[in-house]
């Protein structure tokens, strides 16, 4: 019996973006930022520039100096979230789909390779950052993999997702996410035990 496939994201689904972005930021920047900041609403897109109060070609700057200096690979997999994946691997075919800009494509692999190691089947990247002409979405990718779920942070994913048919599983309670218009096929789960609800229908 063929398993069905879920498509997961990485920053701040499979691991926290945010908790890195708070330790650089209050080091290098002299702020004193909080999990509890990035619950306050706001919108996707220009997201960090309203956490640190700084304009857009500021907050451009900082975010391209935590990429460069690697920071996000500084993530971690919690063992109860590690421990879940291993779970639901018996029962699903596990796919990393992130957004992840092309520079970030092999470290990305090794990352995965380190602290998931043999729990994903494939990596897919997206083009979202990078400049290329072909305009590829993450609802895009579930189809082409033949994905039935997508668990991501996003919004914006997971309404072109469910649009295409496939069940997303909007993820976390971020400010960028929890007061945003969802299409049907969206469900919120706030942490994997949720998603392990949903999936097992607990």
């Amino acid at each position: 019996m063929t398993k069905p496939i879920i498509a997961i994201d990485i920053d701040d689904v499979l691991s926290s973006q945010v908790q890195v972005l708070i330790e650089f930021s209050n080091e290098n920047y002299g702020t004193t930022l909080t999990t509890g900041d990035f619950k306050a609403p706001g919108e996707y897109w220009g997201y960090y520039e309203q956490i640190w109060n700084v304009g857009k070609e500021e907050g451009a700057q900082r975010f391209q100096d935590f990429l460069e200096r690697k920071i996000p690979l500084r993530q971690i997999i919690a063992p109860e979230t590690l421990a879940l994946l291993t779970k639901l691997k018996k029962d699903f075919r596990l796919e990393i789909v992130t957004s992840r800009r092309a520079d970030y494509h092999t470290a990305t692999q090794e990352w995965l390779e380190k602290h998931a190691p043999a729990i994903f089947d494939g990596v897919h990247f997206v083009e979202l950052w990078d400049k290329s002409d072909r305009k590829v979405t993450k609802a895009m990718i579930c189809q082409e993999i033949g994905a039935g779920y997508l668990v991501d942070d996003s919004v914006d994913h997971c309404n072109l997702a469910a649009e295409a048919g496939i069940t997303a599983l909007l993820f976390g309670e971020f400010g960028w996410n929890i007061a945003n218009a969802l299409s049907p096929g969206v469900y919120r789960v706030k942490d994997w035990t949720e998603v392990e609800t949903y999936l097992y229908g607990k």
